[in-house]
């Protein structure tokens, strides 16, 4: 160690990304970051002289081997006492340092960590561009990732095909295809820059997303003529675009090709051709190519067979259904959940209580845990048969299993089977529920509770829920007014031919009831104001029928699977009576 540093560029400090942000505007040095030693420390000799210092390339090896480890946290803590061991970081340093705050998502650091390059008198290279451009790609600035790349070059740096295949893949991240087939566009008026394959799957992938599958096909010819080899990208991207245009004939034409150039054939492919066909409504062909992955050595999954189930479920095919579940068998493929709970809705849409409480019962016994889906869809067949009050018994063992009943599925199958049932208390006590587990009504359980007001001759329990909705910010439509007006009119047409009770003025206790729900939902935390699209139920004025409730639980995840043993035929014995009873029915 020797002298004191007198120069040497910037010496300023930035915040550390692990420091905590403190009300007082004077910031603690133990909380910061410094980025060059400071005038007050003493400098290394061999950095003093700008000569090679070897604690200092240890000290970037270290950080790098850290980053890889996923540790850059570390790698940053390292840095940090290179800085107070006096040294001076190289170029590699700053670039080390800039992938670390990447991974910790400390973006704010870029532009000070470039200063501080410039102020020691460095000349940023190609690496040092390529981590900054990542950086702001990262943060989500596009503009200023371009800037830099525009700056590298009047700078003198060349780009290379790592340059452009780092910005093409980050704007196709972000869903922008056309720029990025710019840039790829932009590459070939480059010298001495030459795509490689890396370069030739994002050309495909952007033409596929722009469907224009036919130059994306261009693109695989030309590949194989520069004497490239395709990979499983290329034929799985463009195999993907033909089923979701409607051509998957032409995407299992493609995997065929994919035979005669000895590429590997990836599970991905085929299911992308099966989910191509099945949107077409060709069932025989998606079983036939599923017979054909045999041959080509691929073996399907469950979510291949639950996706051909839930299909043919829906075209009410009995004997596919029965040849799928061969297949599943013979491929020592174990039905899961989904699988379950496909079959079970095949009961509920007819209304068939005892046999969906026949396959949830079956699920069980073989060892797979039903999940929150199955139980809504044993739920609605309750309701359905007329009988909300087994419905929510299977609340408590669902709490039981630890489900986080956040959205209004479930409550709003409850609410509903109440009010069509005529026990509107029941239903209100429901409301009440919901709230306190934290979910936030909606629109819809409102004016459930409106018509079952109404049909109870409590009109102004209807109105009071108006004022409810007010707090609850939810606002009322056409159809909300409608049904109070239906309600009262209902009551003065009771009342006038003398059928009915008169006209009761609610309680007090009442109107806490009202106050209590709505109060107790506030003091509640962390209540998700927001619903997914998979849990939109839709019951327009109280009208309940299969299709309302079996929209928010036919979209199930396909990622689910459990190890377990089922007999094949005792499922498909209760699955195709539901079928032959959808037809029926």
């Amino acid at each position: 160690m020797g002298k004191s540093v007198s120069e040497g560029g910037y010496s300023g400090t930035i915040k550390s990304p692990g420091a905590k942000k403190k009300l007082v505007k004077k910031v603690n040095p133990d909380d910061m970051i410094r980025l060059y030693p400071t005038p007050e420390s003493t400098l290394c000799e061999f950095c003093m002289r700008k000569a090679t210092c070897r604690t200092v390339r240890l000290k970037t090896s270290l950080m790098m081997t850290l980053i890889r480890k996923k540790n850059p946290k570390e790698a940053q803590s390292v840095f940090d006492n290179l800085i107070e061991g006096g040294h001076r970081p190289s170029l590699v340093t700053y670039t080390v340092l800039i992938k670390a705050l990447i991974d910790l998502k400390c973006f704010n650091l870029i532009h000070l960590i470039i200063s501080q390059v410039k102020a020691n008198g460095m000349k940023p290279d190609l690496l040092f561009y390529h981590a900054v451009m990542k950086a702001y790609f990262e943060s989500g600035n596009a503009d200023e990732a371009m800037k830099t790349f525009w700056e590298m070059k009047e700078s003198g740096i060349e780009p290379n095909t790592a340059t452009f295949n780092l910005l093409s893949f980050w704007y196709m991240n972000k869903g922008k295809y056309k720029e990025s087939l710019n840039l790829l566009e932009l590459m070939s008026t480059e010298e001495h820059v030459e795509p490689d394959l890396r370069t030739c799957n994002l050309l495909v992938r952007a033409l596929c997303h722009m469907n224009n599958i036919t130059e994306a096909c261009n693109v695989v010819e030309k590949i194989v003529i520069s004497g490239l080899k395709p990979d499983a990208f290329n034929y799985n991207t463009i195999a993907a675009a033909y089923g979701k245009n409607g051509d998957a004939k032409s995407g299992e034409e493609l995997v065929f090709e994919m035979r005669d150039n000895n590429v590997e054939i990836y599970q991905m492919t085929c299911r992308s051709i099966i989910s191509g066909y099945c949107k077409e409504g060709k069932m025989k062909d998606a079983l036939s190519f599923v017979y054909k992955m045999k041959d080509l050595r691929v073996q399907p999954n469950i979510i291949i067979f639950n996706s051909l189930i839930n299909r043919l479920v829906d075209v009410n095919d009995s004997d596919g259904i029965d040849e799928v579940l061969t297949l599943m068998e013979e491929y020592g493929i174990e039905p899961d959940v989904i699988t379950f709970s496909t079959i079970m809705n095949s009961w509920s849409n007819v209304g068939d209580m005892d046999k969906c409480r026949a396959i949830f019962d079956d699920m069980v016994n073989t060892g797979i845990e039903p999940d929150y889906h199955a139980y809504c869809i044993l739920a609605k067949v309750y309701v359905r048969a007329g009988k909300p009050d087994k419905a929510q018994e299977l609340l408590g063992p669902m709490i039981k299993l630890g489900f986080q009943l956040k959205d209004q599925v479930f409550f709003t199958t409850l609410i509903t089977g109440w009010c069509l049932s005529g026990r509107v208390d029941n239903a209100f006590y429901v409301f009440n529920q919901m709230c306190q587990y934290g979910v936030r009504p909606r629109l819809q359980n409102f004016e459930n509770l409106i018509w079952g007001f109404g049909e109870a001759q409590q009109p102004w329990r209807a109105e009071e829920m108006l004022k409810l909705m007010r707090k609850y910010k939810v606002h009322p439509e056409r159809r909300t007014y409608a049904l109070i007006e239906e309600a009262k009119a209902k009551f003065d047409d009771t009342k006038k031919s003398g059928q009915g009770p008169g006209l009761v003025r609610p309680n007090d206790n009442e109107k806490q009831e009202v106050e209590f729900v709505y109060n107790n939902l506030l003091r509640k935390e962390n209540v998700s104001s927001g619903t997914s699209k998979r849990n939109r139920v839709v019951v327009r004025e109280a009208e309940f029928s299969s299709k309302s409730l079996w929209g928010d639980t036919k979209n199930v995840q396909r990622s689910c699977t459990f190890g377990a043993v089922v007999r094949r035929k005792q499922i498909f014995m209760h699955g195709q009576i539901a079928l032959l009873s959808m037809a029926a029915f």
